[in-house]
């Protein structure tokens, strides 16, 4: 039901936009994109995922969990069936968790672990196309204190206890508390490991190829020749705002950012939403058909 309405607002949501702008357009601006470019755009999708595949087997490693690249790989390609759920990306800590033995806490705190640091990788990158925008650098300054924090909180011990005190005054937060704390042991014991920090070139570069992939669908859709690094800029707001807005996927706050921003840049209205549309389609639609594949394979 939750993935149902969650589409429900999403295809609402874009359906707005596309009759707010001009429908006609928008389908030309979708049908002019290069197919020459296709089979790029579905090259950088599959290195995004292979190299995120391979960040999940490194940190499943680095806690001591047997397991080989390949089903680390049909894991998170697995889990992502339900990227559009909120917190789906856990689905792939309960697939590897059933398949390998390994304690849920331990394969969620590698999540927890690539996903922080994956952002903290996308915040770094959009620094220089921030440079742009008025906003941008107070914005990025934000962000990167904001998950700072957060890894401090997870990483601090004296912070988690005095964040965990306040939880246990919520009703309905206190429940989570046993599986938060064992969860920041998991965290604490990831972050400390020289392995964690000297293979965040694999995030890094996962990052390079998903904003590739987005500058991809900005040049195929608009006669306007946004510069890479600003796209790096673009792509991480709205990556951000998706974040803030929906824990599934991003959906709704990802699109509505990243069209306005390219707005700015002289991306008119139809163009800018075949991008997003198009960057969704490439990104999440594709790995959401794989990954329900890879869900029952390893079912």
């Amino acid at each position: 039901m939750r993935l149902i309405v969650q589409v429900g607002v999403t295809v609402g949501i874009l359906v707005a936009l596309i009759l707010i702008l001009n429908p006609g357009q928008l389908g030309q601006d979708i049908a002019h994109f290069p197919i020459i470019m296709v089979p790029a755009a579905l090259g950088l999708t599959a290195c995004y995922y292979l190299t995120k595949g391979m960040r999940y087997h490194q940190l499943l490693r680095s806690e001591g969990i047997a397991v080989t690249p390949r089903a680390s790989i049909l894991f998170t390609v697995g889990g992502e069936a339900f990227g559009l759920l909120p917190f789906g990306e856990l689905a792939r800590a309960e697939l590897a968790s059933e398949a390998t033995g390994a304690p849920l806490g331990t394969t969620m705190a590698a999540v927890t672990v690539q996903e922080l640091l994956y952002t903290t990788v996308i915040v770094a990158i959009a620094i220089p196309g921030a440079l742009a925008y008025a906003a941008g650098i107070s914005g990025i300054a934000v962000s990167l204190a904001g998950i700072l924090a957060i890894i401090a909180i997870l990483t601090v011990n004296p912070v988690f206890h005095a964040v965990l005190g306040l939880i246990r005054r919520i009703p309905l937060a206190r429940r989570a508390v046993p599986q938060l704390a064992v969860l920041q042991l998991q965290v604490v014991r990831l972050m400390r490991r020289r392995e964690t920090w000297l293979w965040l070139t694999l995030s890094v570069l996962g990052a390079l190829f998903e904003l590739t992939l987005f500058w991809l669908m900005v040049r195929g859709t608009s006669s306007v020749a946004v510069p890479w690094v600003t796209t790096t800029f673009i792509y991480g707001a709205a990556y951000l705002a998706g974040a803030a807005t929906s824990p599934g996927g991003g959906v709704g706050g990802f699109e509505s950012t990243a069209i306005a921003l390219l707005h700015t840049q002289g991306v008119l209205g139809p163009a800018a939403v075949a991008a997003a549309l198009l960057q969704r389609a490439a990104d999440k639609g594709v790995i959401t058909v794989c990954g329900f594949a890879a869900w029952f394979w390893v079912r």
